[in-house]
């Protein structure tokens, strides 16, 4: 097998040469930052190619974050804070149901917004705003769309924002929700 990166500083680390049909293999992609100043979010496609064949496409995401922690000035740093870290869609019907989350930026420094996103199909999200200023707030919309949904019945996922706050680059937004029935009947 062989891996081909769009982006160069996504490199995939395997330590085969091959895989026999029906045989499981792991492999490591490891994102090497060009600059220690660099932070945000990074999206790459990798292609996998046997014997020059291809096989695929894989997508990676990484969040950088400060590479010298130390450096950091935090007190002048951005600073994301969430109205709510978990919303609930219940009940559940047909129709697309739209929810928003507040998100301020309680820090000294522009919070860049670098990106969104779920692995649920169900899920849709989009931020209203990519920079706040400091003091200022925003929403990310979060919509579900039932027909879509792998249970017909329960929603259990989540979604993730991107920011360049060096505390909390990364957070986690849970989405659940069940139908009218389930809740009926407890």
């Amino acid at each position: 097998l062989s891996f081909e990166s769009a982006d160069k500083r996504f490199v995939v680390v395997a330590d085969f040469a091959e895989v026999a049909p029906g045989d499981l293999t792991s492999f490591s992609i490891v994102f090497q930052t060009d600059s220690a100043d660099e932070t945000g979010r990074a999206d790459t496609q990798i292609a996998v190619k046997a014997n020059g064949r291809s096989m695929g496409v894989i997508t990676a995401t990484a969040q950088v974050v400060a590479a010298h922690p130390e450096k950091v000035d935090y007190a002048s740093a951005p600073q994301l804070r969430l109205r709510a870290d978990r919303v609930d869609f219940t009940p559940i019907g047909t129709k697309k149901i739209m929810r928003s989350v507040e998100i301020e930026n309680i820090g000294k420094a522009d919070l860049h917004i670098t990106g969104t996103g779920t692995m649920d199909d169900a899920v849709a999200v989009k931020k209203t705003a990519r920079c706040l200023k400091p003091g200022r707030k925003g929403k990310i919309c979060i919509t579900l769309d039932p027909s879509k949904m792998a249970d017909g019945r329960l929603l259990n996922s989540s979604v993730v924002i991107f920011t360049n706050d060096p505390l909390q680059g990364t957070v986690q937004i849970r989405t659940v929700g069940t139908t009218e029935t389930d809740k009926k009947q407890k």
